[in-house]
């Protein structure tokens, strides 16, 4: 049986090449790849940016602390957040069950564009609040899955849910290049994940 720390921790996450992979996978789910290019048409280059820290995000207007993170600080140290092994969904922050009126709506607090946005919903739930399923995953960024709106004050992803999800976990990554790295040489990754229960 797979716990949710399993499910939503990710390993450090070191350099690469603009075309190798971005670092260690995280449950059943590869890591991504920094390419060359990004889905908006943006250079590697230009789309190396990243908040200072990890952003804080909602779901639903709830917010959410990181429940895992791995990112690389202004000093060059990498800080690691991960929760303890015991945590369960059942500690997770509550939301109503979206409908079609009321879609589930992820807000993240920083008008920078992640790398990558990735929604995890997991149907099944143990009694302890382990999800019992793989999760049905959906790459935001790339998929017409979900509707994204930019702001200045940061980015809202309206996200498609079953009337039966039980558990929303979102990851997020941005892609950095080290203090006196050149661009699109030395490039980390900067990492966060985020959790919901829905009830």
């Amino acid at each position: 049986m797979i716990s949710l720390p399993a499910l939503v921790l990710a390993g450090a996450v070191g350099a690469c090449t603009p075309t190798a992979p971005a670092g260690q996978a995280y449950g059943e789910t590869p890591a991504p790849t920094v390419s060359v290019g990004t889905s908006d048409g943006r250079s590697l280059v230009e789309a190396i940016e990243s908040p200072a820290s990890p952003p804080m995000a909602a779901a639903a207007s709830v917010e959410a602390k990181p429940l895992n993170s791995d990112w690389l600080l202004e000093s060059g140290e990498r800080e690691v957040i991960s929760p303890d092994d015991d945590f369960t969904a059942h500690e997770l922050p509550k939301v109503a069950t979206p409908s079609d009126e009321a879609p589930l709506r992820l807000e993240v607090g920083s008008p920078v564009t992640p790398t990558q946005a990735d929604v995890v919903v997991f149907d099944e739930l143990d009694a302890s609040g382990v999800p019992l399923d793989e999760g049905r995953e959906i790459h935001c960024l790339q998929s017409d899955d979900c509707s994204i709106e930019y702001s200045s004050d940061g980015i809202s992803m309206v996200v498609p849910l079953d009337q039966d999800s039980a558990v929303v976990v979102l990851h997020l990554y941005y892609a950095v290049v080290p203090s006196g790295g050149a661009a699109g040489v030395d490039v980390e990754t900067n990492y966060a994940s985020y959790g919901w229960k829905v009830s």
